[in-house]
């Protein structure tokens, strides 16, 4: 979804326009955008199979960057125990999946744990070089998603810990920050020069914008609460458990995403710890990072640093215990998980595409069910077309003409125009050198229409009738060429 909408879209984009672009309309392009650079780059000399390699690869890495963490709080260790740590991280199914997509939820993992593990050896060796790396590492995390900030905040903690005094922490902290917001300052300032927030679309109370009006911050904000099932004091208390026995994929309600049980381990030993390692605030961060995550927006991915975290205290925690049962259990339990990332395998059939069993084409129609409405806008309409898309979901990338799609709320301008008028609509459309429409019909009926005040019911009907000439129909989908009257 995300790639589709963000970390390919754009980085196409950026390559059609042979710069960086913000999109008012899609509020994606104002986000941090290291990994959107990245992969202009890659798509500037090879195509989109390559990010997704690249989230694997930083797996792979995390997995070493775990079990060097807990080498570094806990220097007897058997490196038994600390890849089993990285296996812990491994057996989570939204870990697994996300590394199998251009999303940058791994990438970000590795460089907020990368920052965790500099300042660890800076504060045990003294070497100041660590200290820098740790700072350039949280500068590119901070530069890939505004989520980093809550990495940020609790690393706060931890060299306040090492400094051991109030004077020292703060001019340590603040030179560590500032090095890090340099890093991460281009896509801040560019935020600031173009939407006067630097933060954009967050913190409208604080900055405003000239990008954004009040009502429509309010959706997006809604959107982001969305996950989870709340924010009160009882959906804090049943958080662990609905985490644990709940959490589904594309489930709003259940945090969009699955974690796996031997999570419980860091629960277990998180206390039972404290005299074998020398960091003690290790033991509140993924509290305190909990806690911010869940009051931000509750998506299991966006707690992909904090659970690298609480894998390493596994590992430790289990190296305590030294208990064969306990150790056959972890490996046993975490070959189980396996079923997840191999169901999606199976599922997706890659090994096709690789085996030249099937062509692009083939493989994206065979799972993307839409994909045959892309393959007939690429093929048929002008090169000079822009098609405004409603309702249709994750699509912009594979279509080969200008879309105008709103992100999140994508009917939200279509909407508000028709309160005002046909014509109204009809104007917004011109501007915006629209000349076609896709759809999803059934979306329409079931979701949209009923939510039309009877004025824009009106209006819609008449549109419907003088501007809209279909062209393509795809299942519930369809084409309409744009008809000024």
């Amino acid at each position: 979804r995300d790639a589709v909408y963000y970390h390919l879209f754009l980085p196409k984009i950026y390559l059609k326009e042979s710069r960086i672009i913000t999109m008012p309309e899609n509020i994606y392009s104002y986000f941090p955008a290291y990994w959107c650079l990245f992969c202009s780059f890659v798509l500037a000399i090879s195509d989109d199979i390559i990010p997704k390699l690249i989230q694997a690869l930083f797996l792979v890495l995390n997995i070493f960057l775990i079990k060097d963490i807990a080498k570094a709080l806990a220097p007897d260790i058997k490196p038994f125990y600390g890849l089993t740590a990285g296996l812990i991280f491994l057996t989570a199914p939204t870990v697994t999946k996300t590394a199998g997509w251009a999303y940058l939820d791994t990438g970000l993992t590795f460089y907020c744990l990368l920052s965790l593990y500099g300042l660890i050896k800076f504060y045990d060796e003294k070497e100041n070089i660590f200290y820098y790396l740790s700072a350039v590492a949280m500068g590119f995390a901070l530069g890939m998603k505004y989520s980093a900030f809550l990495w940020f905040i609790c690393l706060g903690l931890f060299i306040l810990e090492g400094e051991g005094k109030i004077g020292r922490f703060f001019i340590n902290y603040l030179k560590w920050a500032l090095v890090a917001f340099v890093i991460a300052s281009p896509f801040y300032l560019r935020n600031y020069l173009v939407a006067k927030n630097p933060f954009f679309p967050f913190f409208y109370d604080m900055f405003g914008s000239n990008n954004l009006g009040l009502e429509k911050f309010d959706l997006i904000m809604l959107y982001f609460k969305s996950y989870g099932e709340g924010t009160d004091f009882k959906s804090l208390a049943l958080l662990p458990y609905r985490i644990f026995f709940e959490s589904d994929f594309a489930v709003a309600k259940r945090f969009d995403g699955k974690i796996s049980l031997l999570f419980m381990l860091a629960v277990a030993g998180i206390f039972r710890i404290k005299r074998i390692i020398k960091f003690k605030s290790l033991i509140y961060i993924p509290v305190i990072y909990a806690l911010l995550w869940f009051i931000m927006s509750q998506q299991i991915r966006f707690l992909m640093p904090v659970l690298g975290l609480i894998s390493v205290i596994s590992g430790i925690y289990l190296m305590k215990l030294d208990k064969k049962i306990a150790n056959c259990i972890v490996m046993a339990a975490g070959v189980l998980y396996l079923y997840y990332p191999l169901t999606d395998f199976l599922a997706v059939k890659p090994y096709r595409f690789f085996l030249y069993k099937e062509n692009r084409p083939e493989f994206l129609s065979r799972n993307i069910k839409i994909y045959p409405v892309f393959e007939y806008i690429n093929e048929n309409l002008p090169l000079n077309s822009k098609i405004m898309l409603l309702n249709v979901g994750p699509a912009g990338y594979y279509i080969d003409r200008a879309v105008y799609q709103e992100s999140i709320f994508e009917d939200y301008t279509f909407t508000q125009r028709l309160s005002v008028s046909r014509q109204e609509l009809l104007s917004f459309l011109k501007k915006e050198n629209i000349g076609y429409l896709l759809t999803d019909e059934a979306f329409l009926k079931t979701y949209l229409t009923p939510r039309l005040s009877a004025n824009q019911a009106k209006n819609f009907k008449e549109f419907r009738l003088n501007n809209l000439l279909p062209l393509y129909r795809y299942g519930s989908l369809v084409l309409y060429e744009i008809i000024s009257t």
